[in-house]
């Protein structure tokens, strides 16, 4: 029964076909699409104010799409307050009805509003861009260290400035392991706060469907009853959008997948006798580390791509 229900539900949803500009971007349609108009406008700029730019951006764009779920969480709960608090009966004055419809209006116009103001403005695109830029930035030293150890074939020098480099990259505080560990922690431990509030507001609308139902006895049996069975669901349904808009489980698996295989890379240069003897040893290792974080740059900038805001 469940499997003929899980069938017939995509073969529903999945009917028609997309247009072409809806089609969801490949790996290689997004592989480091930096414009050369992002370039120019950071010319000369440091990793560090381009990062910054880049996550302000970020904040910004992912902060309007929050913004539009909430507001469309309020509009769920204005539409319960009339039936809630009695303001539909025929003795009930108009005015409450009249300026909830109207709180109702503007806060669906102003949704309305951001998203087009996200769209028009191309803030998906300027922040993908940015970050971009930025990772590339990021790994400027290991590339040119990397170069370097190459053409200079047997320069200790350049092997043990290859080195720095690469552990610069992969370890401490800013580096690409702890980062990853720490941003997969940061959003499992939000996901696991939306999971918990999940389950206890189901509960607390069951016992309120309950009580409405008189299971319990009647000075439980109220209207007001229906901000807990219609209005706590919706609005917690709206915070699973805002999750599913962050993609914050494809972020976690991507994290934790680069966090695992750097720290693979890390082992395997660390396990290196010595670095001076095997340059070529090295300098392989580091084509892995530069192909990778490539990589994940691209599998980020997919993921990103899939975040677009919906009324």
């Amino acid at each position: 029964m469940l499997k003929l229900l899980y069938r017939h539900f995509l073969r529903w949803m999945a009917r028609g076909d997309v247009p072409e500009k809806l089609r969801p971007q490949t790996l290689a349609d997004v592989a480091h699409r930096i414009p050369p108009e992002v370039r120019a406008r950071f010319n000369g700029l440091s990793y560090l104010e381009v990062d910054r730019a880049a996550t302000e951006a970020g904040e910004q764009y992912r902060g309007l799409g929050i913004a539009v779920g909430l507001m469309g969480a309020v509009v769920v709960l204005l539409a319960v307050v009339p039936d809630a608090f009695g303001l539909t009966s025929a003795t009930s004055p108009k005015e409450p009805k009249l300026v909830l419809g109207a709180v109702k209006l503007l806060l669906m116009l102003a949704m309305l509003a951001l998203i087009g103001f996200a769209r028009f403005a191309g803030l998906k695109s300027s922040w993908i861009d940015i970050r971009l830029l930025a990772e590339e930035l990021r790994y400027e030293g290991l590339r040119h260290a990397r170069d370097q150890a190459v053409s200079a074939v047997g320069d200790e020098t350049a092997v043990a400035a290859l080195r720095i480099q690469m552990l610069k990259v992969l370890e401490g505080e800013h580096g690409q392991i702890e980062y990853n560990e720490r941003n997969a922690a940061h959003y499992e431990r939000i996901e696991l706060f939306v999971k918990q509030l999940t389950y206890r507001g189901f509960f607390i609308s069951m016992l309120a469907a309950a009580a409405s139902m008189g299971v319990t006895q009647t000075p439980y049996k109220a209207p007001w009853l229906l901000v807990f069975t219609a209005s706590l669901p919706a609005a917690i349904g709206a915070l699973h959008g805002v999750l599913g808009f962050l993609r914050l489980s494809e972020l976690i698996a991507e994290h934790e997948r680069m966090a695992a295989t750097l720290m693979g890379l890390l082992n395997e240069m660390n396990a290196l006798e010595t670095t001076i003897d095997e340059p070529e040893k090295l300098v392989t290792i580091a084509n892995n580390l530069l192909q990778l974080l490539s990589g994940g740059d691209t599998v980020w900038t997919a993921i990103a791509a899939k975040s677009v805001v919906l009324p």
